[in-house]
């Protein structure tokens, strides 16, 4: 496995810009109630890749759920949850089509 293989993995300072620029957009509370449980939450993405062998929805999947489950953010868990699983697929979904020769073709 080469550098280029491994997704770039969402942060906690990531999921919190996300969090707040939701808020700016749709109105709400700013913050973690338990920024413990976030960070647990954004952790989980590293475990499905690194011990369950996950590829990148499997990791989306695990962030959208572990963050809605958590409940750690003040307002907005499921949107901040749904937001940051697709913000963690943009880049790793370009970089992977833009590998594959294939995906040029129709």
């Amino acid at each position: 496995m080469s550098a280029d293989d491994v997704p770039l993995f969402l942060t906690l300072e990531l999921v919190m810009m996300v969090h707040h620029d939701s808020l700016v957009e749709h109105g709400g509370v700013d913050g973690a109630r338990d920024p413990g449980a976030v960070e647990a939450a954004v952790a989980a993405g590293l475990n499905t890749w690194f011990y369950q062998g996950g590829d990148v929805l499997d990791i989306a999947a695990t962030y959208a759920f572990h963050l809605a489950e958590a409940q750690a953010i003040l307002d907005g868990n499921k949107r901040t949850a749904i937001a940051s699983a697709l913000f963690f697929c943009r880049p790793t979904v370009f970089r992977e089509s833009q590998a594959s020769p294939s995906s040029t073709t129709p």
